[in-house]
């Protein structure tokens, strides 16, 4: 049974499971923060391949700068 669940029918106490879902969130924003720092960092590299294969082209949006996601 979820702890969902079981808070709502009195098996788990309201403060118990608050807590149980504060981790959970923290744990989930720790997860993003880190698959968004892989795909920045691929990005970089891909910048890095293409800028030293010549293949930029100074249109809109590129000013030669490392790809940067917010955290």
């Amino acid at each position: 049974m979820t702890s969902y669940r079981k808070m709502k029918v009195g098996q788990l106490d309201d403060d118990k499971g608050r807590s149980l879902v504060w981790v959970l969130a923290q744990m989930r924003a720790m997860v993003e923060t880190q698959h968004l720092e892989r795909i920045e960092g691929k990005l970089n590299e891909l910048q890095a391949t293409t800028e030293s294969r010549g293949m930029i082209t100074n249109g809109p949006g590129s000013a030669n700068q490392p790809a940067r996601l917010p955290h």
